[in-house]
């Protein structure tokens, strides 16, 4: 900011013009001459002037008045610097428009005081001066402004009606408006197009007429509720059209209310619903006969299962027992082939089954928290022992953590990969890694097998399809390993990738959630042991399917056990009663006659000897409900057909667990 200050003595101008500088942001004009400040003063405005009142060229009173002579000049605040205190004076400084006075000899503090003031002052006047331009500016704006909308308005007016007319008429809905009492006030064209009806008509008789007589009452009700309380109303019900036809309506009324919150008039819409009736019918209709067909489809399924794995079974336990009875190489030969068949019929049954399953969406899983290491250590156990025998390395990372899956779908998922791994492998080594991946567990089988191309990584998920394998060589597998593989991992959510290079191996792995709590490890399956006392083992086998129970009872007599036979849990009990001896080992069929389980007849047998005794339970279904016994008990389960090695090797890890071999 710029002050003028005008004063013939030097000395006083010189001390002054210092003292103001020490006002941030001011800068002081010195002037001795009042002519010569008058000249500068001619085309300068400065913030603010100090004159001194004696000065002999021209006094502060003439000075003052030219001063105030100049348009540019008549408001900037004046100064006058004097050693006379006349009151007479002060009022005739004041009347020629003087601002302000300092007495001489002027104090410093009382001098920076007066001076900021005065320019806080101008500052102020500058803002003001401006907002008043501005405001007149807006005026101006305002009121042309006004002008145009007041000759635009009557337009707008006139106008308004004919779009309203216009929108209401061109909307799909039959749309209305209605008193606060619900008489009508107004309806467009759609609803008289469809009720053949006129405004005039409507506006006496009212529209509750139009509704289906089934509804009438209940839509009345429901509309004089809503006129009571003012809530928004909703309802669907038939209308008749102008042919006599009925269709549903969605009808809605909203309350319009003026700014006091009264309601002034009622707005609504009414929205022809029929097709999407008819369509949710139809949709109805049809999810309830998908239904009865996954129904029926899952019957058939467990039907087809038990039915077909009944027979196998048998076959399976009457070949393993004629392994003592083959004499010669070539009956032992033909046996072998007989048992590669049967195995070849297993793999193909247990695959197809599972396929269609998990298609057919009844396979519900368990999901639960569990060690990975069991799941891995039973894998090892079963496929290390087999990889070696190709002369192939096999390695198995350790693996503490805890993961949260399905315990036997993941186990699948898992199986079939390293028994891929393991047959398309022909030399140096396959390997199970663990990797943890944010909140997952990686799980990945390495191969340095055949490798897949890179054209055919999408196809070794379909049925059947397997590289390298056009004859259909039964040796290699039967191509739905990972078939299964897929299905599984989609019903759990475990994306599993697969990466390949043509005769450099294969990476197929699983990502599973991390679990928050880990549960017992089983014991892994110890060498078979003696009875106690050295009397041969007793088993008792449940069966209502003779030629099955016959079977195993042939087994099992074979490996030395002495058998005890019964169709149901009460025949068991029974002889048992007469027996007196306690099993070594229950082996009981899941689905009995009469709408009994298995689970019934092995706690029965508990519930005599009042003890628990090593069970295993056989079943040909695969449905969740007997792998939920198996585990609440604690009993093994065994999906049929079960091969004499299997069983063998079943029995044999039930009864270490149950009997331990001393350290």
């Amino acid at each position: 900011m710029q002050i003028l200050i005008v004063d013939d003595d030097t000395t006083t101008l010189f001390v002054t013009c210092a003292l103001i500088r020490r006002i941030d942001g001011v800068e002081p004009v010195a002037m001795a001459n009042p002519w010569e400040a008058l000249s500068w003063l001619e085309q300068n405005a400065p913030d603010l002037i100090m004159i001194d009142q004696i000065m002999p060229e021209l006094d502060g009173m003439a000075l003052l008045e030219r001063l105030r002579a100049h348009r540019h000049l008549a408001s900037v605040p004046v100064v006058m610097v004097t050693a006379e205190t006349s009151i007479g004076l002060r009022v005739a400084a004041l009347e020629r428009g003087c601002t302000d006075f300092l007495t001489k000899p002027i104090v410093v503090p009382e001098l920076l005081a007066r001076v900021q003031n005065l320019l806080k002052l101008r500052v102020s006047q500058h803002l003001l001066n401006a907002r008043a331009a501005t405001l007149s500016s807006r005026v101006d704006e305002v009121t042309d402004l006004l002008g145009r909308q007041a000759k635009e308005t009557e337009a707008v007016r006139r106008d308004s009606e004919f779009r309203f007319r216009t929108l209401a008429d061109s909307i799909p809905q039959l749309a209305w408006m209605a008193q606060p009492d619900g008489s009508m006030l107004w309806c467009n064209r759609r609803w008289c197009d469809y009720t053949g009806s006129t405004f005039d008509a409507m506006r006496h008789s009212g529209w509750s007429g139009l509704v289906h007589p089934d509804h009438a009452e209940r839509v009345a009700a429901r509309f004089q509720r809503s006129l009571e309380t003012g809530e928004p109303w909703e309802d669907t019900f038939p209308l008749r059209g102008r042919y006599g036809e009925w269709r549903s309506f969605l009808s809605r009324a909203l309350p319009v209310r003026d700014p006091d919150g009264t309601i002034v008039q009622w707005f609504g819409t009414n929205t022809d619903v029929t097709e999407q009736h008819e369509a949710e019918e139809a949709l109805r209709r049809a999810k309830e006969a998908a239904e009865q067909a996954v129904r029926l489809k899952s019957t058939f399924l467990a039907s087809a299962s038990h039915d077909l794995r009944q027979p196998m079974q048998s076959l399976f336990l009457f070949a393993g027992t004629l392994h003592g009875h083959v004499q010669g190489e070539s009956g032992r030969t033909a046996l072998a082939h007989l048992e590669r068949g049967l195995d070849v019929m297993k793999s193909l049954l247990d695959g197809l089954l599972d396929v269609s399953r998990l298609d057919a969406g009844v396979v519900r899983p368990m999901v639960e928290d569990f060690p990975a290491c069991d799941l891995l250590a039973h894998i090892a156990a079963s496929y290390a022992p087999v990889a070696r025998g190709k002369g192939l390395d096999w390695r198995m990372a350790e693996c503490r953590l805890t993961v949260r899956s399905d315990r036997v779908l993941l186990g699948r998922i898992v199986r079939n990969l390293v028994e891929n791994a393991v047959r398309y492998t022909r030399s140096g080594g396959v390997s199970v890694d663990c990797e943890v991946v944010g909140t997952r567990l990686r799980i990945a089988v390495r191969d340095t097998g055949i490798g897949i191309p890179a054209n055919q990584l999408e196809r070794i998920w379909e049925e059947f399809h397997q590289i390298g394998n056009s004859e259909r060589d039964r040796a290699q597998g039967l191509g739905l390993g990972l078939a299964i593989v897929q299905r599984i991992s989609r019903l759990l959510d475990l994306p599993v990738l697969a990466r390949s290079e043509l005769g450099q191996g294969s990476v197929f792995s699983v990502e599973v959630p991390l679990g928050t709590e880990a549960a017992p490890a089983e014991r892994p399956p110890q060498g078979c042991t003696v009875a106690p006392g050295g009397h041969e083992r007793f088993a008792v086998v449940v069966d209502d399917d003779v030629i099955v129970l016959l079977g195993l009872q042939a087994i099992l007599k074979e490996w030395g056990y002495r058998v005890l036979v019964a169709g149901s849990g009460v025949q068991a009990v029974e002889k048992l009663r007469v027996e007196g001896r306690v099993p070594d080992v229950i082996i009981a069929d899941y689905r009995l006659r009469d709408g009994l389980v298995g689970t019934d007849a092995i706690l029965a047998i508990h519930a005599l000897f009042e003890r628990a005794i090593p069970s295993i339970l056989v079943t040909g279904e695969t449905g969740p409900e007997c792998q939920h016994d198996a585990a609440l008990h604690g009993f093994g389960l065994m999906h049929k057909p079960v091969t004499p090695r299997q069983l063998g090797s079943a029995v044999t890890r039930f009864l270490n667990e149950a009997n331990p071999v001393p350290a």
